[in-house]
């Protein structure tokens, strides 16, 4: 009478976290994997069927088998930029997604939610899990970072004195469509002033809301010029 011989598991599954699996033969005494393996246990980390040859003590022999599957396919993963930090623009989120059913993900730093929400410019990874087979993905988005102020540059037309009761300060910026701002409502390139003193002027990038501050100091000169008056001369013979 041959033996009867089992295989346990009968079926296993390789994934991403069982990478090996132990199938034990029973139920005969001697045991023939084949490839020079003749114990009980066949330690298998590739998908294939796995057959035993069972000896029983009367030199009967018996077969069982074992089939092994796998499942290493990697989550899918894909990551949208976040938007441009600027002056005005303080945080960034990136948003990663997958298709794949019950993922996970990982961003580090604790963050494991599909959103990431940052206030620096960089690349940020996030890593995607299958809870079904433990295997991973990565994906990459970025966030850029434009805070660069406008140029700005102030000249004045000259010195406040008698004859030029009023200086001329203009702005001039290389930044397209900056706005200008004097303060007391003046939002124009040029402030013609009366007095002495610095004038300031802010100007803005709508691009980036960056600013640039520069000041320009006006000079007055109305000292009158010193006289003398020099004694008649008497005339004599």
């Amino acid at each position: 009478t041959p033996p009867t011989a089992t295989v346990t598991p009968a079926t296993a599954l390789l994934t991403c976290a069982a990478t090996s699996f132990n199938l034990t033969a029973a139920g005969a005494v001697s045991y023939n994997w084949g490839g020079g393996i003749n114990t009980a246990v066949n330690t298998v980390s590739t998908p294939n069927t796995y057959t035993v040859t069972a000896t029983g003590a009367n030199g009967c022999t018996a077969t069982a088998a074992a089939t092994v599957t796998q499942d290493i396919t990697t989550p899918n993963v894909s990551v949208v930029n976040g938007t441009t930090l600027t002056c005005a623009v303080l945080t960034s989120t990136l948003q990663a997604s997958s298709t794949t059913a019950n993922a996970t993900f990982n961003w580090g730093g604790g963050v494991t939610t599909a959103s990431h929400t940052v206030s620096a410019p960089g690349n940020y990874a996030v890593t995607v899990t299958d809870p079904v087979n433990s295997c991973t993905a990565t994906a990459t988005g970025s966030v850029a970072q434009n805070i660069t102020a406008p140029n700005l540059s102030l000249a004045n037309s000259g010195t406040i004195n008698c004859v030029n009761t009023t200086v001329t300060i203009t702005a001039t910026s290389t930044t397209p469509n900056v706005t200008y701002d004097w303060g007391g409502g003046n939002t124009t390139t040029t402030n013609t002033v009366t007095t002495a003193g610095s004038y300031s002027i802010t100007v803005t990038d709508p691009g980036n809301s960056c600013t640039a501050t520069a000041a320009n100091t006006v000079i007055q000169d109305i000292a009158a010029p010193p006289v003398n008056i020099t004694p008649l001369q008497q005339l004599n013979c």
